[in-house]
């Protein structure tokens, strides 16, 4: 793509707006139109339809970035929103005036699709303009991660999950050592302790009690974040029958969870999958199994210290 010629007043207006009309879009610091410049910020424009099919222009990325950081500061910004008053009604929109205006709710508080708008924002307004506060894209994909992760399971529960409560006791119990009434310790050790296993008729509702199960946990405020991994083996590429399938996807959930592990986790990971190559090309079958089998044991040494993974 090749750089805009030059800034224009309209080149403002149209960085502060997800999209814009041609015969609508107003100059900032301009009196009277001017058709040039006009024409000069349509061709450094994509055309776009919105859901009606009604064709929209859009700045492309580099030169909206190019005029974020030629408008400098939080005031400049506000200027030509006011300018331009008429402006989309969307949720990239309302999250891009949230952060402009300091208003924005915090990433925990973010729904998936807040989520997704805020990246947008960060990478418009991320190193280019001072006075504005945006997190780094790195923080929002993690949360993005981490809520995709989550969905599921806000769907099993939903708004109607009731009782359950002797089962649910049941699995604090067999997760936390009670040090007392405030106290709680991650005590789950599978080397101990056997797995849990919740077994009954299709449709009972053992899906939807692990889900409120780990909801619970991961929003209260005494009891410490713990490790979890949900193995769906309806998805494409889990398989039992090849255990370091499970492990990579594990990985991949874990570091959605832990800022701290994120980067140890991908790195693993990749390590795994470089070495699964590897053993496929060269060792039998049974041998990669053992293989995958002990890489397990990497997970606590490496990652989490002395934390053992909730599956």
């Amino acid at each position: 793509m090749r750089p805009p010629t030059q800034l224009t007043a309209y080149h403002k207006a149209a960085a502060v707006l997800v999209h814009y009309q041609s015969h609508k879009l107003q100059p900032v610091d301009s009196a009277e139109p001017d058709r040039r410049a006009l024409m000069q910020v349509l061709a450094d424009s994509t055309s776009i339809y919105n859901a009606e099919r009604e064709m929209r222009w859009t700045l492309q990325a580099a030169v909206r970035q190019a005029t974020l950081r030629q408008l400098g500061n939080r005031a400049a910004i506000q200027a030509a929103l006011a300018a331009n008053p008429d402006r989309p009604d969307t949720s990239l929109q309302r999250m891009f005036e949230a952060y402009v205006a300091g208003t924005a709710p915090a990433l925990e508080q973010q729904s998936l699709a807040q989520l997704n708008s805020t990246l947008q924002t960060a990478i418009w307004l991320g190193d280019t303009v001072a006075d504005i506060d945006v997190p780094a894209v790195e923080a929002v994909t993690q949360r993005i991660a981490l809520q995709q992760l989550l969905r599921p399971f806000h769907h099993l529960v939903g708004d109607h999950f009731r009782g359950r409560q002797a089962a649910l006791a049941r699995l604090t119990q067999y997760v936390f050592t009670f040090e007392d009434n405030l106290s709680f310790e991650l005590s789950i050790n599978t080397n101990q302790r056997p797995p849990l296993l919740i077994y009954g008729p299709g449709g009972l509702g053992k899906s939807t009690l692990l889900a409120k199960f780990i909801l619970d946990q991961l929003s209260a405020e005494n009891i410490p974040t713990f490790p979890f991994a949900y193995i769906d083996f309806d998805r494409i590429g889990l398989s039992a029958e090849q255990p370091i399938t499970l492990l990579l996807a594990s990985l991949e959930q874990l570091a959605s969870q832990f800022s701290a592990e994120h980067d140890a986790c991908h790195a693993l990971r990749e390590a795994w999958l470089d070495d699964l190559s590897e053993t496929r090309q060269a060792e039998p079958y049974p041998s990669y199994v053992q293989k995958s089998i002990d890489l397990t044991q990497q997970i606590r040494g490496d990652i989490f210290e002395q934390r053992t993974p909730f599956i």
